[in-house]
């Protein structure tokens, strides 16, 4: 009876440690953490307040800045619940979707693959995209296996003792007294909407966001990568297929696209056709389908630059209104999609209208510090270009012409000035009818 009664008290003590553990990691992270602007954590919350959840989003920040629930619940008349987040994989996407089917039978999910995230390897995942899930998951052995299978031990320690990750603010009272403070309001504890200068949380997963690209004007200072070899990852698949799996099992409809992304970027991409190729091939024979709205006919699906904001494969709070209105007519059954998508990008680009699409310049220095620049046009012409570059220092509010419109793409800028060049693009030598513009600011 001795020995029991030790043998209880030790279990006691370790429950009790366990315990006195939990409730000083949580108040670490309290006190440690910022996250006043976190839309994860409001639609997490949301999330756990759900009772049914009839049609589930997953994806990156494509999918939260691209479906506003809010139409999707009005069109179809059904709880829908978009669960996406920055950067989100698809293992994370897997452990989200274990954690909205607790208790919960979901009818749909509607899974969003951008290119970009599904060529990530395990040994690229920034443990980040992991953290902005696993810290408002409710302790679970879901949570655990979540953190372990994104990293294994490295993840681990800081996934589950939250503070640890900003341990460095224990030496700065004032800034912890501050974020105190601010978590201390009413809207904090009762999980109100964020607002921030240029977007909002809008409810129920979506982010709302009111920049807008003026036509003409899209731009980049850098090439656009193409599409890798190896479109999806090994590591990728994996947890694509443990989703597919997943969703057979429980009897959930699961339907993979991908969202809008400016012409801009998937022309400039060069071989966007080979990801859309190698997503079809994945999936052949599992009995899931892919929809890439990238191939959208414009009578579909009409998204002009001031749809999308400036990085060029968001959709703002305008686009997303459209986009989602078009993708729950599409699945609504209101649509043939026959008449709704090219059969593939280089057709779109053949058939749909002449354009340029935008510029990039690049800027490399030579030996003796001169910038050396390049301007390649984005576009599906097949006239000739010309361009005119103006430029200013950076210290003056005038542009100065630099060079006159021609075709030549290539110009020198001095060693040792900083400033802005603007860019001219036109379909005649004279610049009568000016296509684009775009500014770029050089050093």
């Amino acid at each position: 009876m001795e020995r029991f009664r030790l043998y209880v008290k030790r279990i006691g003590a370790f429950i009790l440690f366990i315990l006195a553990m939990v409730c000083v990691n949580e108040a670490l992270h309290y006190i440690l953490t910022d996250d006043i602007n976190s839309y994860t954590r409001i639609s997490m919350h949301e999330l756990y307040e759900q009772k049914q959840i009839d049609a589930l989003f997953l994806g990156s920040s494509h999918s939260y800045r691209s479906i506003d629930t809010a139409l999707t619940d009005e069109i179809w008349g059904i709880n829908t619940f978009n669960a996406g987040t920055s950067s989100q994989n698809p293992v994370d996407s897997y452990y989200l979707l274990k954690e909205a089917a607790k208790k919960r039978h979901i009818s749909k999910v509607y899974m969003e693959v951008y290119y970009l995230i599904q060529g990530q390897n395990t040994e690229y995942h920034s443990p980040t995209a992991t953290y902005i899930v696993s810290d408002y998951m409710k302790f679970s052995p879901n949570r655990l296996l979540y953190i372990w299978d994104s990293g294994g031990k490295d993840y681990l320690a800081h996934g589950l003792i939250l503070g640890r990750r900003n341990w460095q603010k224990l030496f700065s009272p004032s800034e912890i007294l501050d974020l105190v403070h601010k978590k201390s309001t009413a809207s904090y504890r009762n999980f109100e909407y964020v607002r921030a200068e240029n977007e909002e949380y809008a409810g129920k997963g979506f982010v709302r966001n009111y920049e807008e690209v003026k036509p003409g004007t899209f731009s980049s200072n850098r090439s656009i990568t193409s599409i890798s070899e190896e479109a999806i990852s090994e590591y990728n698949q994996k947890y694509l297929n443990k989703i597919i799996d997943f969703c057979k099992k429980e009897d959930i409809e699961l339907v993979f696209y991908s969202s809008p992304i400016s012409d801009f970027q998937l022309q400039a991409i060069g071989n966007y056709d080979s990801y859309i190729s190698q997503m079809n091939e994945f999936l052949e024979g599992k009995n899931v389908p892919y929809y890439d709205f990238g191939l959208s006919r414009s009578s579909f699906l009409d998204l002009d630059d001031s749809c999308f904001m400036v990085d060029g494969h968001h959709l703002n709070g305008k686009g997303a209104t459209i986009f989602t209105q078009a993708f729950a007519s599409l699945f609504g059954g209101n649509e043939e999609t026959d008449t709704v998508f090219w059969d593939s990008y280089d057709q779109k680009m053949a058939e749909e209208e002449k354009t340029v699409f935008g510029v990039i310049c690049l800027m490399p220095k030579n030996e003796a510090g001169e910038i050396e620049a390049s301007i390649i046009p984005v576009h599906n012409m097949t006239g000739p270009l010309y361009f005119k570059v103006t430029k200013r220092n950076e210290n003056e509010e005038e542009y100065v012409e630099y060079c006159p419109f021609s075709e030549e793409t290539t110009f020198v800028l001095p060693a040792g000035e900083s400033g802005y060049v603007h860019i001219y693009v036109a379909t005649d030598i004279n610049g009568e009818n000016i296509t684009n513009d775009a500014t770029f600011y050089y050093k």
